[in-house]
């Protein structure tokens, strides 16, 4: 038992990172520079989150939730690759990525 949590937090806080980075390229920063803790993340949006994205990332089958202006996203240990790519793809379905 006691080897259980530290892999648990390794593999979400993989997880974790790779959403950071899958979620940049539209605008998303980390709510702290660091990540506190693996299994919970906030991002924030310059401007704001849009309207109902909450609603529209669900209507995909994408679950996260709205804490004022940050997403707040819970990675779980049963989400993979496959989950990541649908968050992507869902971004991407109705929020233009920032000119660079």
């Amino acid at each position: 038992m006691r080897g259980i949590l530290p892999a648990r937090s390794v593999s979400l806080g993989g997880l974790t990172r790779e959403i950071v980075r899958r979620t940049a390229p539209f605008g998303f920063t980390t709510v702290n520079d660091a990540i506190p803790a693996p299994h919970y993340l906030g991002l924030r949006r310059e401007g704001g989150l849009p309207a109902g994205l909450g609603e529209r990332l669900a209507a995909q089958q994408v679950f996260v939730s709205t804490r004022g202006d940050a997403l707040r996203i819970t990675p779980h240990l049963y989400n993979d690759s496959a989950d990541l790519e649908k968050l992507e793809a869902a971004l991407s379905s109705f929020l233009a990525r920032p000119a660079t």
